[in-house]
């Protein structure tokens, strides 16, 4: 997970370590609770839930207490009302369901994520913590067996899955699909069952394979080492292990989350290869997982892997490559670096000691946890004062397929809707298949006009001194040092705007000229790169997409207007004439006719979700849509502005 959060282009689904680690908390949780049963003949409920406070929560409510000294300190004006709600949701283990409710998404952020955006697993596991041992404690109160318990975990996971893939074709959220509890539920109920079949097995191995079959739960706890008795099933063991490991790896390394595959039973895949890795570790303790796991350094991450998960997100978010002043191999070294040092400082000052009951009176628990806020918090500002230097920039991670032998280089740049297409576009597989690699910059809410009555167009500008999109694409054009810039945007324009108190909009000459520089400036700060520019004209959106503007020149969201149809055809047009005007530098992609086929909003073609629900977007999730009708066209174009360099040289 930290190495997927770092950006490494090499670890695009990185995020499904968070699954790995369900399936094993699933398994563990359900193996302790089936021992207490065995060897108690009851689960203490309220002693469980002790243990689980104990053990989470004082490491929470420090980062939560970090995280706000952050925000009230380092964030911009106005983020800390939206933050007390993010921190309530954590502490309340209910963030997956907030950050549903708020719109976020695990993958791509309208704004800049929140510090605690990561806790939303958390909150899915302490729900798990607390119905789970329920369940467990109904079944054996009605007399049912592991049979029983082992069907339950099958039904529930299947189930899952099956909604999941449901909700995935009916149109629903990727922020729906990934946080829900009960869509991730799946990864759970695998290291349960493979909990309650360990058990079930262990079981009748005690009794000589002489099972009642109305055997209740009571009595039974999970011994799976028998199977290390066995030559063959230590064989199979370590085979099973290694699938499950090489398969896990194989996933990893996908971009498969801008495909369907997860939402269709791919995370269920990850739990069935996670089961595998656990079936193999527990089972066969002299196998070489077992073995290798053992490794003191791989022990000493374990022991504070839930401190490392904490910290290492906020960690990341607060030392960006702006701050820290270095991007790459050396970025990632400092955020592990303090990272490392929180979790350690965590575990030893704050939730070992608690954890173990060592004593908590008088004032060293409150100096304990005052003590680590402080000495986070100054390697944070040391980690960026020391490292940083003037040539810091906020550049982010490129996209580049591995084995790929000098790909076409695309930049993509524009609005909002730029933002969402570039995800599409990082599917590593099709980059492959077209030769291309891809690096987005698209910006919230910037449009290529910007008119003196507002501050800056850009809703959420990364710095209030470059208030402007072409400012901010001329340094990354030249950091980059793309062979095909692709800009999309037109949204903003159609909108009406305010210049010295009065309002236009693209129907006047005004501001149509206004537009026709703007998209000219891009041109000229394109052509000063060596690069070519491809033009994709502005999609017609759906019904739901409000319209209207603010005091701030922002749309309301609200109400609709009829005339908007006619404000995109003039937009496209000026984009057909300011290409015409500069021939052989611009090309132009009736983006609009393949999203809007006959002039109509399409949320899905041929099957495929090509929207967001807000009718405007582009669907995360479509690259099996975007990449095969747009990179052919855009890989021909950079590869012409490759050879025009080559001949200049």
């Amino acid at each position: 997970m930290m190495f997927y959060h770092a950006g490494v282009s090499w670890l695009p689904a990185g995020f499904l370590g968070v699954d790995a680690f369900f399936t094993l908390s699933g398994f563990l949780i359900t193996t302790l609770l089936l021992n207490e049963l065995r060897h108690r003949s009851t689960i203490g409920l309220a002693s469980f839930w002790a243990r689980r406070a104990r053990r989470l929560l004082p490491a929470l409510f420090l980062v939560v207490a970090f995280c706000s000294l952050m925000v009230w300190f380092v964030a911009a004006p106005g983020t800390y009302p939206q933050f007390q709600s993010d921190g309530f949701a954590s502490l309340l283990y209910v963030a997956n369901w907030h950050f549903i409710l708020d719109g976020g998404n695990y993958f791509v952020a309208n704004s800049a994520p929140s510090l605690l955006t990561h806790t939303w697993s958390l909150a899915i596991e302490e729900q798990f913590y607390v119905l789970w041992p329920l369940v467990l404690f109904g079944l054996w109160k009605l007399g049912r067996g592991l049979k029983t318990l082992l069907m339950l975990c099958v039904i529930g996971a299947v189930a899952s899955t099956l909604w999941m893939a449901f909700l995935f074709h009916h149109g629903a959220s990727i922020n729906r699909l990934y946080y829900g509890t009960d869509t991730h539920a799946q990864c759970l109920m695998v290291g349960a069952g493979l909990a309650a079949m360990l058990a079930l097995v262990a079981q009748r191995r005690r009794q000589g394979n002489a099972v009642p079959s109305g055997e209740v739960i009571e009595g039974v706890g999970g011994d799976p080492a028998w199977m290390a008795t066995n030559s063959r099933a230590t064989m199979l063991l370590s085979i099973g292990g290694l699938v499950g490991l090489v398969g896990a790896a194989f996933l990893w390394t996908r971009s498969l989350w801008t495909g369907s595959f997860l939402y269709n039973g791919g995370f269920l895949v990850m739990a069935f290869l996670s089961a595998l890795v656990i079936l193999s570790v527990v089972s066969h303790q002299r196998g070489f997982l077992a073995r290798a796991i053992s490794f003191a350094p791989l022990v000493f991450i374990g022991r504070i892997s839930y401190g490392l998960y904490l910290w290492h997100f906020p960690v990341f978010q607060i030392l960006d490559a702006q701050r820290v002043g270095h991007s790459g191999i050396w970025l990632v070294g400092v955020r592990f670096a303090v990272t490392f040092a929180a979790a350690i400082l965590s575990f030893y000052f704050i939730e070992r000691p608690i954890r173990h009951a060592v004593s908590l009176k008088g004032w060293r628990t409150p100096v304990s946890m005052a003590v680590a806020l402080v000495v986070v918090g100054a390697l944070v500002v040391v980690a960026s004062a020391v490292t940083a230097t003037p040539q810091a920039t906020g550049a982010p991670v490129v996209s580049q397929p591995t084995g790929q032998k000098d790909p076409i280089k695309v930049m993509v740049v524009g609005d909002s809707i730029a933002l969402t297409l570039g995800f599409p576009f990082s599917d590593v597989t099709y980059q492959k298949k077209y030769g291309v690699t891809t690096e987005d910059i698209g910006i919230l809410g910037c449009g290529v006009v910007l008119l003196e009555d507002a501050v800056s167009e850009c809703v959420t500008p990364p710095d209030p001194k470059v208030p402007n999109l072409f400012a901010l694409d001329a340094a990354a054009f030249a950091r980059y040092q793309p062979d095909v810039v692709v800009l999309l945007s037109g949204r903003w324009e159609t909108f009406d705007h305010i210049q010295q108190g009065k309002t236009y909009n693209i129907f006047n000459s005004f501001f149509q000229e206004e537009v026709r520089t703007g998209l000219q400036k891009m041109v000229d700060i394109t052509r000063a790169s060596g690069a070519k520019l491809v033009i994709l004209t502005t999609p017609c959106v759906g019904p739901q997409a409000g319209s209207g503007i603010d005091s701030n020149n922002h749309p309301t969201g609200t109400g609709s207007n009829s005339t908007l149809p006619a404000r995109q055809a003039i937009y496209n047009g000026l984009v057909q004439s300011v290409a015409k005007a500069n021939p052989g530098e611009v090309t132009v992609i009736d983006f609009n006719a393949m999203v809007c086929p006959g002039g109509t909003y399409q949320s899905a073609i041929n099957g495929e979700i090509i929207r967001q629900e807000d009718g405007i977007h582009i669907q995360l999730i479509a690259s099996d849509f975007y990449d095969p009708l747009l990179f052919p066209k855009i890989a021909e174009v950079g590869k012409q502005a490759r050879a025009e360099k080559l001949a200049k040289k």
